[in-house]
């Protein structure tokens, strides 16, 4: 802008860290903007007279206000240049709005504007600047949040130009510029293309100047042997005056910055101003290379003795799948072979069971490029990029089956013999390291059920494990072997079928040292290291319809003293749990009998008293409660007590004085909840077969961790759901619709905290209705309608940091109607009758939403955070048959929020059609 003419431009960050705010400002609800201005002190050579008091005060005009935005930023000014006077602002021209300044390097065509062409806008970045200093450079970068890869392209092309560039001569001065494509957001590792600014053009005639880069121009300077042993790699273009820049190890396949930028190399001249214009940086040349993909499989079964099945995939760097865009990058390929020999199947009279099964697996990626380069390598570079991987492993089970008629002492020693032996080899190769490991297990195991020997069932099982791993590393060359061996055991009785049923599984570790393990004579019998029981009971007394409670006791416990916890095995976690459930069913419905006598019983039978009749609308009352506990410790030292191991008390022997069972242990931690809850259902049967389903319902919850005390009770009643049966017939609904159903709803919660306190700390009530009115039922012209109103309301009350309330209420209203038209069905339409030749489907919704919602803090008048808004929203679709291979729908919506509080509204329309053709 011309300094003499009187007009200023201002740019104001609309992030500027000295902003300041008024109230609870949002730029996205932005809708007003106010202007003003301070400190005036003169005017213009030519004021504003006032005719009445003939007073000459200041004329302000605003030539226009916009706001705009680019991806471009400018890089922050060296305190030196602050200091120096140096100024640098980021701009953008186009033809449209600089029409009279700017000129497009190439025709951006026509368009279509009504009934006229209009020139299509195309503009420029612009990075205008002032007391450029010797040696000093200014830069503007755009940032990506993902890798660009521009791998896949030949040329860069872009425009560039100088504008009002004072003395000025591109072959006596000194000034460059220069685009940077850089592999990391900090710009450390980039591609440089540096020039010669092209010489000052003027507003109007716009001295373009066309720059194609190739890419391979760039990075092949990488693997020049001239530039080997160099960080940073200068070397000179094929036009004169251009440089090439490498620095660092930067990468077209994965660009996050690229960069625009002015450079003083002079070392007195200094720039007083001027701009530099870039425009259009494109990628041109696209390799339109063909992609390739193999696949096969083989599957195949020889009699009962061998089955197989071989698969191969394999596909090239440029293979493109449905909905990608360019190939993934890597050659890849990859095949299965898996076999299965029966061997038994040559003794099958034994019984024997002996399958060996074999798999053979292998993977192989062979990147374009290496590792995190752009440059095409073969040999042994290209081998060093790629990725292997591969494994073999084969496995072999033996089991027998014997018969009832086998003998007796073979079956109960020999026949509960299984084994199996696997082994496994895996090696995995990349660019970073290679893995190689090895694995061999084996196992033998012994489980029998003597059923006919007890008369109780007693299962017993005896598992023996032995595991011998290795893994090697080209770094660490190290090798890791072990060996784990385990004796699971348990047990199930009833010895009072069903009133108690008891289970235990237990374990012991073989591989402990020989002072701690048991043993029989040469027998390693380990130590146990886990146990865990459980029991429990069922009763119930039926004693007629009227006395049939139930009653249900569990009771569970768990220990673990590993050599994890302790080497000796004196340490050991151990928690149990008990719950206590009662139910009871009052059959109040069946006081009466509700089926209808025959029309043509002539007998005069008594009916039921009338407070038998009363008791009967109570329904079936059903009453429960529970009681549930469970405690935890992590290191205890000592056994704990049989009531705790039993479940029947969460003390496992702890005293003060640590002359209990068990001590507590150095990093001990402890847990006990509590839970009590009792509720009561039923059904009230009304007039009109109109009933309420009711029930209420008590918790008391409690928990203690490291003897911090927590707890809770929840409260929920009333709880009704009302459902009107007939009762919509009744008052005349049956006119409207042809199955009208009323249905309303309602329950109340309410939840106490106490957080280790005595008193509440948090009151939460909850109140809903869903729905308050439920309609639904279908017209007389078959159009099906539902109507719900729907309400809920939480009030919350926190005391434990001073006191306040917050509350929030949510009402909805929603209504649907639908209509569905089938082939073939007769319609009248206004007094005609016709036929329906397709399937029509048509439906409208309407939903309203009001919301208000407050906090209110003793002490303050004012609520906190206050919401008030609502939303309507209707939509109708439809859909329509045009043909058994084609179909259509249809649909219009309408959308609108209103913020009450701060007086917003927001509205949309949505229409949508689609259309579906079937082959």
């Amino acid at each position: 802008i011309p300094a003499d003419n009187g007009w200023r431009r201002y740019r104001i960050p609309i992030t500027d860290s000295l902003r300041v705010r008024f109230g609870s400002p949002d730029l996205t609800l932005a809708r007003h903007v106010r202007v003003w201005l301070d400190g005036i002190t003169h005017t213009d050579d030519d004021p504003l007279e006032d005719q009445a008091t003939n007073q000459q005060r200041p004329l302000v005009m605003l030539g226009g206000m916009e706001i705009v935005g680019s991806r471009w930023v400018t890089s922050d000014l060296t305190p030196a240049q602050t200091g120096s006077g140096t100024t640098m602002t980021l701009n953008a021209v186009n033809n449209v709005d600089n029409a009279d300044v700017y000129t497009p390097p190439f025709d951006p065509g026509t368009t279509r504007n009504g009934a006229r062409d209009q020139t299509r806008r195309e503009q420029s970045l612009a990075l205008e600047f002032t007391r450029l200093l010797p040696g000093d450079s200014l830069e503007a970068y755009k940032s990506f949040s993902l890798d660009e890869d521009y791998s896949r392209y030949g040329t860069l092309k872009f425009y560039v130009a100088g504008v009002e560039i004072p003395n000025y001569d591109p072959v006596t001065s000194n000034l460059f510029y220069f685009v940077r494509f850089a592999s990391d957001e900090h710009g450390l590792n980039f591609y440089e293309y540096r020039a010669p600014v092209p010489p000052s053009s003027h507003p109007g005639a716009i001295n373009w100047s066309e720059v194609k880069l190739k890419l391979t121009d760039l990075s092949n300077l990488k693997v020049d042997p001239r530039y080997s042993l160099s960080d940073t790699i200068i070397a000179p273009g094929e036009t004169p005056g251009v440089t090439l820049v490498v620095k660092g190890r930067p990468s077209f396949t994965r660009l996050r910055r690229i960069s625009f930028g002015v450079v003083n190399l002079d070392t007195a001249v200094v720039t007083s101003s001027g701009s530099v214009w870039l425009d259009e940086i494109r990628a041109t040349d696209v390799a339109r290379d063909r992609g390739t993909a193999e696949r096969f499989t083989v599957t195949g079964r020889m009699a009962n003795l061998l089955h197989y099945n071989v698969t191969y995939d394999a596909r090239d760097e440029d293979f493109m799948q449905v909905g990608d865009t360019r190939g993934s990058g890597n050659r890849s390929s990859t095949y299965t072979v898996n076999a299965g020999f029966d061997l038994h199947r040559f003794f099958e009279g034994t019984g024997i069971l002996l399958p060996i099964s074999v798999n053979v697996t292998g993977s192989r990626a062979q990147p374009r490029y290496t590792a995190g380069d752009d440059v095409l390598r073969t040999g042994a570079l290209a081998a060093a990029s790629e990725s292997q991987s591969g494994s073999r492993s084969y496995s072999v089970s033996y089991q027998r089956t014997w018969s009832e008629r086998s003998h007796p002492l073979l079956r109960y020693t020999l026949g509960g013999v299984t084994a199996n032996l696997s082994q496994a080899r895996s090696v995995n190769l990349n660019p970073a390291s290679v893995d190689t490991s090895r694995a061999l297990s084996a196992g033998v195991s012994y489980s029998i059920s003597p059923r006919k020997l007890l008369p109780v069932p007693i299962p017993e099982g005896r598992t023996y494990d032995r595991l011998r791993d290795g893994s090697g590393s080209l770094v660490l060359r190290n090798i890791t072997q072990g060996r784990t061996a385990f004796i699971d055991f348990g047990a199930d009785t009833r010895p009072f079928d069903p009133l108690l049923h008891h289970q235990f599984q237990a374990r012991r570790n073989l591989m402990l040292s020989d002072p701690i393990r048991e043993h029989i004579g040469f027998i390693n019998l380990g130590k146990v290291v886990t146990w865990n029981q459980s029991m429990d009971s069922r009763y119930s007394l039926n004693r007629g319809r009227w006395l049939a409670p139930q009653l249900s006791w569990n009771a569970s416990y768990f220990q673990n003293n590993g050599p994890e916890l302790s080497k000796d095995l004196s340490i050991r976690a151990v928690n149990n749990a008990e719950s206590f459930t009662a139910s009871w069913g009052l059959p109040f419905d069946q006081l009466v009998a509700r089926g209808r006598a025959a029309p043509r019983d002539t007998l005069k039978r008594a009916g039921p008293s009338f407070l038998r009749s009363l008791a009967s609308c109570l329904g079936a009352v059903t009453m429960d409660a529970g009681v549930t506990r469970s405690s935890g410790f992590t290191r205890l030292a000592g056994a704990p007590r049989l009531a705790y191991m039993w479940g029947l008390t969460s003390d496992p022997g702890l005293r003060p004085d640590s002359t209990g069972s068990v001590q507590a242990a150095f990093g001990n931690a402890s847990n006990e909840t509590q839970d009590w809850r009792a509720g009561l259902r039923t059904r009230l049967l009304l007039a009109y077969d109109a009933s309420i389903q009711t029930q209420a319902n008590f918790g008391w919850h409690r928990t203690e961790v490291n003897d911090v005390p927590n707890r809770s009770q929840r409260v929920q009643f009333p709880d009704l759901d009302v459902d009107y049966g007939k009762l919509p017939e009744a008052i005349g609904l049956k006119h409207v619709f042809s199955n009208p159903r009323l249905r309303t709803t309602y329950s109340r919660n309410r939840n106490t905290e106490y957080s280790n306190s005595d008193t509440p700390t948090n009151i939460s009530t909850n109140e809903e209705w869903r729905p308050l009115l439920g309609l639904t039922g279908d017209f007389r012209n078959g159009a099906r309608a539902e109507l719900h109103v729907q309400h809920r309301a939480t009030v919350t009350e926190y005391r434990q940091v001073g006191s306040s309330i917050a509350s929030d209420a949510n009402t909805d209203v929603d209504l649907s109607l639908s209509r569905n038209y089938t082939r073939g069905q007769k319609v009248t339409f206004l007094g005609k009758q016709s036929t329906v030749k397709t399937n029509i489907n048509m439906g409208l919704t309407a939903t309203y939403s009001r919301r208000k919602s407050e906090t209110r803090q003793a002490g303050i008048d004012r609520p906190i955070n206050p919401i008030s808004e609502d939303r309507l929203s209707v939509n109708a679709t439809g859909s329509y048959g045009f043909s058994n291979n084609v179909t259509g729908n249809a649909e219009l919506g309408f959308s609108q929020n209103r913020d009450l509080q701060r007086d917003i509204i927001s509205r949309s329309i949505r229409i949508e059609l689609r259309a579906q053709l079937t082959f």
